[in-house]
């Protein structure tokens, strides 16, 4: 019996003799597999997205952030702080340097309650009116006195009423500070009643915010919050920290 007749006799062998080509015929077969495969995970994909991406993706569409500036201040920064801490919502405050230096205590109270604590300058001026080297030493001085509470350095800056322009935000970058700004300005530090800002705040907000809130100043801020906090949790919001 020679060689031929041996691979005759086997799987390749009679595939020859039915199909002339058996690579042609394992080529069609592999295509085949390959094209049923991918019908498969064609069919499974769109269900796993909405596992996997769905309830996340809704959770973070539904989360405002809420800020405080120019603070701390004795009374009204500790009555949103209480305020927080009873409704357990963490929050950012964006510290004035030179109010960190006066109350360190509040600015260690603001981190150790699990709240973010952010650079606003150290004397609150407007930015774009200072030189390069004057932008430095307002965010650097700013820095040094919230580390000095105890706290981590900031990773963020606040311009004081929202003046910027490309250099103020450069400088900031160069001293790894992200410029971050708002998209709600309830106007509480007109002092507003505690209804109207709240009003303000819950109707303007969206998926996403950022609210303008102020510690510093805002007489009615504290009494407005309770409010805001339970209207939005009615909406389906969580609340989250920069």
């Amino acid at each position: 019996m020679n060689a031929t007749t041996n691979v005759d006799r086997t799987p390749l062998g009679r595939i020859r003799r039915h199909s002339g080509s058996p690579l042609t015929l394992l080529a069609t077969i592999n295509l085949a597999l390959v094209l049923g495969a991918m019908a498969v995970v064609l069919l499974q994909e769109p269900s796993a997205q909405a596992q996997q991406l769905g309830p996340t993706a809704q959770r973070t569409a539904r989360i405002v952030k809420l800020t405080f500036d120019d603070g701390p201040v004795r009374g009204n920064t500790s009555r949103i702080l209480n305020v927080l801490a009873n409704r357990g919502v963490k929050a950012t405050f964006f510290v004035v340097g030179k109010q960190a230096r006066r109350h360190p205590r509040l600015v260690t109270r603001e981190y150790k309650e699990g709240h973010s604590v952010q650079n606003h300058t150290y004397t609150h001026p407007d930015l774009t009116t200072l030189s390069n080297a004057g932008i430095r030493r307002e965010l650097r001085a700013t820095n040094r006195a919230i580390k000095a509470a105890g706290v981590p350095r900031p990773y963020r800056f606040r311009p004081p009423y929202g003046a910027t322009n490309t250099r103020v935000k450069r400088v900031g970058a160069s001293l790894g500070l992200t410029q971050t700004l708002w998209s709600v300005d309830p106007r509480d530090w007109a002092d507003p009643s505690p209804s109207v800002i709240c009003r303000r705040v819950v109707s303007n907000v969206s998926p996403g915010s950022i609210v303008l809130l102020h510690d510093g100043s805002g007489a009615n801020t504290d009494e407005a919050l309770p409010c805001i906090i339970k209207r939005l949790k009615a909406k389906g919001y969580r609340f989250g920290k920069l």
